[in-house]
C-alpha cells in the first residue's frame, strides 16, 4: 500500500489505498504534530478533522507538491510494522524547491506505527531542520 501510495504522490494525486491511514492518524516532523501547527485549540474539532488521518495527509502531501512540483519521494530500508506495530525506515527527497536554482536532495530518518490491521496510526519523520525551512521558502514562493 506504502509503494501504491507512492505512486500516486508522482502522479500528482491525493488518493489513498483503501485502508492505509485510519482516520486519527498522528503526522509528525521533528517530534512536532502537524495537528499542533495548526495553532487553534487542542480539543477543536476542525482542528482534529484537519490535523490528523487522510485530509492531514492531503493537506501535507499537497504543500510538498507545490514546494517541490519535480518532487521525487523514495521509501528505502522499511524494517518492522508487520501486522501491527512499529516500523522504520530512511527515505529520499529529492527536487528543485520553487523559487530556488539548486536542487534539494535529503534524507529523511521515517517511523510507521500501524494497527493490528494495518492502518497507519502515527508517521513520524526525522528531518534536518535547514530541509524544513527550505521547504517552507518555497511554499511562500
Amino acid at each position: 500500500k506504502l509503494g501504491r501510495l507512492l505512486d500516486y504522490y508522482h502522479r500528482g494525486s491525493l488518493d489513498l489505498p483503501d485502508g492505509l491511514i485510519a482516520r486519527q492518524c498522528v503526522f509528525s516532523a521533528n517530534g512536532v504534530s502537524f495537528e499542533q501547527t495548526l495553532g487553534s485549540a487542542t480539543a477543536a474539532p476542525l482542528r482534529r478533522m484537519l490535523g490528523r488521518g487522510p485530509a492531514a495527509y492531503r493537506f501535507l502531501a499537497q504543500g510538498l507538491c507545490y514546494a517541490l512540483p519535480d518532487g521525487v519521494l523514495c521509501l528505502e530500508e522499511l524494517v518492522g510494522a508487520e501486522g501491527g506495530g512499529l516500523g522504520t525506515g530512511l527515505a529520499t527527497i529529492r527536487g528543485t524547491p520553487r523559487g530556488a536554482n539548486a536542487p534539494l536532495v535529503a534524507d529523511v530518518d521515517v517511523a510507521l506505527v500501524t494497527d493490528n490491521e494495518g492502518r497507519l496510526v502515527e508517521v513520524g519523520i526525522q528531518i534536518a531542520e535547514p530541509v524544513i525551512l527550505a521547504l517552507e521558502l518555497a511554499r511562500r514562493a
